[in-house]
C-alpha cells in the first residue's frame, strides 16, 4: 500500500533526490505529496518543481509559536502518512512531532553534538 509523504528540507536536496529517484525507480512505494522548505533559495525547491511535486515556503518567523502553527498546518493540509525531514534546519516543536508521524535524516547527536556538522564534531571529539 502506497504511502503519502511530506519532505522538509532546508538546502540543495540531495538526500530528497534519492527518496524521488527510489520512487521513480519503483524500489519505494510512495508517493510525495509535497516538499516543504524554511529557505526560499533552496535548490531542494527547483527539484521538486522538476517532478511536477507541490512545494511550500514557510519562513521562520519572528514568533517561533507562529511558525510552528504554520508548518503544521501547512503539512496537515497535505494530510501525509509520513513526515520525512530531510536536511531540514529546524527544530520541530514537541506538539508537531507529536503530531505526525516522523522520520528525521539529521545525524545530530544530541545534547553534545548538535548542528550540521555533527558526525564531524563527534569523531573528532
Amino acid at each position: 500500500m502506497s504511502k503519502s509523504i511530506v519532505l522538509l528540507a532546508s538546502g540543495n536536496g540531495t538526500l530528497a533526490q534519492a527518496v524521488f529517484d527510489a520512487i521513480r525507480s519503483h524500489d519505494l512505494d510512495a508517493s510525495i505529496v509535497g516538499v516543504i522548505s524554511d529557505q526560499p533559495d533552496a535548490f531542494v525547491l527547483q527539484r521538486s518543481d522538476r517532478y511536477e511535486i507541490p512545494n511550500r515556503v514557510i519562513p521562520m518567523k519572528k514568533e517561533r509559536a507562529e511558525w510552528n502553527s504554520l508548518l503544521a498546518d501547512a503539512v496537515a493540509s497535505m494530510n501525509p502518512d509520513l513526515v520525512v525531514s530531510l536536511g531540514f534546519m529546524r527544530i520541530l516543536s514537541a506538539d508537531f512531532v507529536s503530531r505526525f508521524k516522523i522520520i528525521n535524516s539529521h545525524p545530530s547527536l544530541l545534547p553534545k553534538f548538535p548542528g550540521a556538522h555533527a558526525v564531524e564534531d563527534a569523531l573528532a571529539a
